[in-house]
C-alpha cells in the first residue's frame, strides 16, 4: 500500500511541477548523454545527482543536478532541495517566481557588482527551506552553512 501512495505522489508532483520537471529531465537526459552521471539520492521526493560535466548545481521539479563539487557539500544539496521545495510549493509557476529568476541572477551577480550570490531572494527561500544559512567571510566571499542535517 506505501508503494502505491508513493507512485502516486510522485505522479501528482510531477504533474504539479510538470515545466520544471521536463526541463530538469531533459537535463538529466542531456548529461547521460554527454557525460558521466552518478545517482546521489532521493531527498524530499527529489532524485539528486551528479554529472561530470555539469557547473553549478541545479534543481528543476523532481531532479537536482550537481558538478563534482556541489555533490560532494551537503549544504549545497539541501540549498538546492530548498528550490525543490519551493517548486512543490509554487508548482507551475515555479519558473516565473523563482527559477528564471535565480539562474539570471546566477549569471549576473558578479557582472553587477555583488559578491555574496546568497543574499538574493530566490536563493534566501531556498536556504531557509533547505536548513542553511550564508555565511560571510572576512574577504566578503561567502560559504553555506548547514543548520540541519537533513540526510
Amino acid at each position: 500500500m506505501k508503494q502505491i501512495f508513493n507512485a502516486l505522489k510522485f505522479i501528482v508532483l510531477l504533474l504539479w511541477q510538470l515545466p520544471q520537471s521536463i526541463i530538469g529531465w531533459l537535463m538529466l537526459l542531456y548529461f547521460i548523454v554527454v557525460g558521466k552521471v552518478k545517482y546521489i539520492n532521493y531527498v524530499w521526493d527529489a532524485f539528486v545527482f551528479e554529472a561530470s560535466e555539469m557547473s553549478g548545481s541545479i534543481s528543476l521539479g523532481t531532479i537536482v543536478i550537481c558538478d563534482n563539487y556541489g555533490a560532494k557539500h551537503p549544504e549545497i544539496i539541501q540549498h538546492e532541495l530548498g528550490h525543490v521545495k519551493w517548486s512543490k510549493y509554487t508548482g507551475a509557476l515555479y519558473l516565473l517566481i523563482m527559477g528564471i529568476p535565480s539562474i539570471t541572477w546566477a549569471g549576473l551577480y558578479r557582472t553587477l557588482g555583488y559578491k555574496n550570490y546568497y543574499q538574493f531572494y530566490t536563493e534566501k527561500l531556498a536556504n531557509k527551506a533547505g536548513y542553511v544559512e550564508a555565511v560571510m567571510k572576512g574577504n566578503g566571499t561567502t560559504y553555506l552553512r548547514r543548520i540541519k542535517n537533513i540526510f
